[in-house]
């Protein structure tokens, strides 16, 4: 593991939009918090594995997806601190957390026969939160 010290745009910083250093803050887009990087380096195999999936797999008539969903109402996000889900929600342009259900219409309809000619992609069912 490097350590942080030696990775300055691993560390958490304050800009004026983001006073407190917060991770889940405007910020996110250019500076990648230490506690996210295998996250983010498995999001980004998976993507390549599709990828790869689209084109090996083809000649079986195989259709490889990628369903990225953002912040979800789920039992655990209820446990977390109101101000902690008002920050989520503030990167959200839709304005609120996604519903469980919401995520598995996404999932069904690239399950099914309406998505027949769709491959390869990254379907993000997050309110916009990835696309600004």
């Amino acid at each position: 593991m490097i350590p942080s010290s030696c990775c300055p745009l691993y560390q958490q910083h304050e800009t004026p939009a983001n006073p407190a250093g917060d991770r889940d803050g405007p910020h996110r887009s250019y500076t990648t918090p230490r506690d996210t990087i295998v996250y983010g380096a498995t999001k980004a195999a998976i993507r390549n594995f599709v990828r790869a999936w689209t084109v090996e797999l083809k000649d079986r008539r195989i259709r490889s997806n990628v369903l990225s969903p953002g912040p979800t109402e789920t039992p655990i996000v209820d446990r977390q601190p109101a101000d902690a889900i008002a920050r989520i929600v503030s990167t959200i342009p839709m304005g609120r957390m996604g519903e469980p259900d919401e995520i598995a219409k996404a999932a069904l309809f690239l399950a099914s026969d309406d998505s027949s000619f769709v491959t390869g992609i990254e379907l993000f069912v997050d309110g916009g939160r990835g696309q600004v």
